[in-house]
């Protein structure tokens, strides 16, 4: 008999889910409780903002809302151009490369704002 511990067996399901997950392309949906007595018909309004805002849903819709739809990683866009860049450039961290690119080209700050991970833009300022 081989003596399998049940950490063992749950790391080795997480492994084969996440292999699953990266294989499919799935997208997480973030589920709201409505009240935390989890009772039907019954909505906890405190409660709902609070999940939302602890998953970064205010933040985003905050930034749809004042008309920055369209978005794109700061790595994308350092990547399109690092192939161009010379050494010095190269070596500049995503996020402040944006910034410097944005200054160069001459963009209006008010198409364009900067989150954790992306910049958000103005509609047709892509």
């Amino acid at each position: 008999l081989t003596f399998i511990s049940v950490g063992s067996k749950f790391k080795t399901q997480l492994g084969e889910l996440m292999e699953k997950l990266r294989s499919t392309g799935t997208n997480f949906i973030r589920c709201i409780k409505p009240n935390v007595r989890m009772v039907a018909h019954l909505f906890d309004g405190g409660s709902v903002l609070s999940q939302l805002q602890c998953a970064g849903m205010t933040s985003v819709l905050e930034l749809m809302q004042q008309g920055f739809p369209s978005r794109a990683p700061f790595s994308d866009i350092y990547n399109m151009y690092k192939k161009f860049l010379p050494p010095d450039l190269a070596r500049l961290d995503p996020r402040l490369f944006c910034k410097a690119l944005f200054k160069a080209l001459g963009l209006d700050d008010n198409d364009f704002k900067f989150g954790m991970t992306k910049v958000f833009f103005r509609p047709g300022k892509f």
